[in-house]
């Protein structure tokens, strides 16, 4: 399938490279000392991901994510602290703002949640330069397996970073998250001491919406139920769905200590 790679890999060696095989992208950490690089990787680079498990088979969509998910979490140990992670798709794959070909969100690879397992945030976007590779001999092959090339034309590399709220470069598109939060009304509620405990356990870079959505009074208990519509929006932060999950637990938390309400469950 790659005519050409024993004589690129003597090229690679030549100019000083080091050239593994067999290595799993989803396991970086394991192999540290291979890499010879104690201080991390100023760059990552994953040139069109894409799970081949099952040979010609057409794969589901969630096992691309799932390799892009665990890919994320891999490089956290193996980066430096302010190092990157490029990140090669084809056209409508990736299913940011940034590709031309739009797709329905459900059939994308959803590259920048991928991205969110390794708390990194999408610093860039830009074209995968096709036409420069294709005159120093680049052509894709792969396609189910065979020696066949897929449609790398007008793909683009997503360019990721480590969040860093506070010294670090924002994302290149804000992101955005919505929660329902509901809870006992407390004597020291107030829509801006709400507010206010959502930031402190937020912090900085993250604004945040309110919106009332229900309320109700218990006759019985004597007690008003509040359901409020949250929407959180940043650039510095990249929440996953499990770790939003614990920010709201914490939200909850928060809220009991300082008598605004019990979230109930």
């Amino acid at each position: 399938m790659y005519p050409g790679a024993s004589s690129s890999i003597s090229a690679l060696k030549a100019a000083g490279a080091r050239v593994l095989h067999g290595v799993n992208a989803t396991s970086l950490g394991a192999y540290k000392a291979s890499f010879g690089v104690h201080s991390g990787f100023d760059r990552i680079v994953f040139n069109f991901p894409h799970f081949a498990e099952g040979g010609n088979t057409r794969n589901k969509i969630s096992k691309h994510r799932t390799l892009l998910t665990e890919f994320f979490q891999s490089c956290q140990s193996v980066l430096a602290p302010h190092g990157q992670i490029w990140v090669a798709l084809c056209q409508g794959q990736g299913g940011s703002p940034a590709d031309t070909l739009k797709r329905n969100e459900g059939d994308t690879w959803q590259v920048v949640p991928c991205a969110a397992a390794g708390q990194m945030i999408l610093l860039d976007v830009v074209s995968f330069p096709y036409a420069e590779l294709s005159l120093l001999g680049y052509h894709s092959v792969g396609y189910r397996l065979q020696d066949r090339a897929f449609h790398s034309e007008g793909g683009l590399i997503h360019i990721f970073g480590p969040e860093s709220p506070s010294t670090g470069k924002p994302a290149r598109f804000a992101q955005s998250w919505t929660r329902h939060i509901s809870f006992w009304r407390g004597d020291g509620y107030s829509l801006d001491a709400l507010q206010v405990a959502l930031q402190d356990v937020l912090g900085p870079g993250v604004d945040i919406a309110l919106t009332l959505h229900d309320t109700y009074h218990c006759d019985k208990t004597n007690r008003t139920s509040l359901t409020f519509h949250v929407t959180f929006e940043s650039r510095v932060h990249n929440f996953s769905r499990q770790r939003l999950n614990d920010i709201v637990h914490v939200i909850a938390q928060k809220l009991a200590v300082l008598d605004v309400g019990i979230v109930r469950s």
